[in-house]
């Protein structure tokens, strides 16, 4: 049985059926986007109601990945386990983005030893966590991931 088109897959193959674009689940989402972008010439407000819904995208698959309830302590074992830390370590720098990516790629998620180092890698490679969208209340990923100190 195939699996169950997941929020980002529903996003990128409504753009398939004009035949400019070509989705593929394996790619890192960040370079299907800007693919997508290119095939299609978005620019200005058009870019940025798209940016928007792929955002929104991005959200929802981080939510139906990990869960939406920050008291889910299972959740939390999970999100450790994948990134590779035990459940006892206090501060990590992740790029959630890379979290996203992992369960499509299976490409391990980098660790930064501080949050320079991960703003560096974040705004270098365009793998930016929709913030506002995560303060909105939209996951667990609102208090307990983005902008946690």
């Amino acid at each position: 049985m195939p699996d169950s088109p997941t929020p980002l897959d529903i996003f990128f193959t409504q753009y398939e059926l004009e035949g400019k674009y070509r989705y593929n689940k394996n790619t890192p989402i960040t370079k299907e986007f800007r693919k997508l972008r290119k095939a299609y010439h978005w620019k200005g407000r058009v870019l940025s109601r798209k940016r928007q819904q792929y955002r929104e995208a991005i959200v929802d698959q981080f939510n139906s990945a990990y869960g939406t309830d920050v008291h889910d302590l299972n959740a939390w074992r999970h999100i450790c386990q994948i990134i590779g830390i035990s459940p006892a370590v206090k501060h990590v720098h992740i790029n959630l983005v890379d979290l996203v990516d992992t369960k499509r790629t299976g490409s391990p998620i980098k660790r930064f030893n501080s949050e320079v180092a991960l703003s560096n890698y974040t705004m270098s490679t365009e793998k930016i966590f929709p913030k506002l969208e995560a303060r909105a209340g939209r996951g667990f990923n609102a208090r307990g991931l983005v902008g946690s100190t």
